[in-house]
C-alpha cells in the first residue's frame, strides 16, 4: 500500500494560474484508442472521441475569468494534445509576484482546467454506460518562445500524418 502520493510531475517553481502558454498531452488509460483512428492520414472519431473533441472547447467557454485561448487541439485515437494560452485575468495579474505554486485545492489554473475536462468525458461515458478510462496524470511544457509554440502547433497538426500504434 502507498502511504505518499507520488511525486508532482509538475514545476515546483511555477504557478499554474499564470498567464502563459502551455503544451499539453492528455492520455486515455493503457493509451487504449477510445477516442477513433487515423485512416489514411486523418483523425476519425468515435462517439467517445466526438464527446472529447466538444468538450475540449466547452472547457474553455465556461471559463471565461480565465481569459482561455485555445490554439490548437486534436483527438488522436489515444490522446489529446492542446496548445492553450492562459491569459492576463483579474485572478493572476498579481500572482507572479505575491504567489507560489502551492499542494492546496486549486481553481483557475491549469489543473484545474484539465481536472473538468476529463471529468466532462468521463461523465458522459458512465451516464451512456460507454467503457473509457483516463491516465491519471497528464503531461504539460510551458511553452518559452515563439520558436517553440510554432513549433508545437506544427506537431499537433501534424499529429495524424505521423501517428503510429505503440
Amino acid at each position: 500500500m502507498k502511504r505518499f502520493k507520488d511525486a508532482s510531475l509538475r514545476a515546483q517553481w511555477w504557478d499554474y494560474s499564470w498567464a502563459a502558454t502551455y503544451f499539453i498531452t492528455i492520455c486515455t488509460k493503457n493509451r487504449e484508442p477510445y477516442f477513433g483512428r487515423v485512416t489514411e492520414e486523418q483523425m476519425v472519431l468515435s462517439e467517445i472521441g466526438k464527446v472529447a473533441y466538444v468538450e475540449c472547447i466547452k472547457s474553455i467557454e465556461m471559463r471565461p475569468q480565465m481569459n482561455l485561448n485555445l490554439e490548437e487541439f486534436i483527438v488522436m485515437p489515444d490522446h489529446v494534445h492542446l496548445l492553450i494560452t492562459i491569459g492576463t485575468n483579474k485572478l493572476n495579474q498579481d500572482l507572479a509576484v505575491n504567489s507560489k505554486n502551492e499542494f492546496s485545492p486549486q481553481s483557475n489554473n491549469l489543473g484545474s482546467l484539465v481536472r473538468g475536462y476529463k471529468s466532462s468525458v468521463t461523465q458522459y461515458c458512465r451516464v451512456n454506460g460507454l467503457d473509457f478510462s483516463w491516465q491519471s496524470r497528464y503531461y504539460d511544457i510551458i511553452v518559452r518562445n515563439k520558436r517553440q509554440f510554432e513549433a508545437f502547433k506544427k506537431y499537433i497538426i501534424e499529429n495524424p500524418k505521423n501517428y503510429r500504434v505503440v
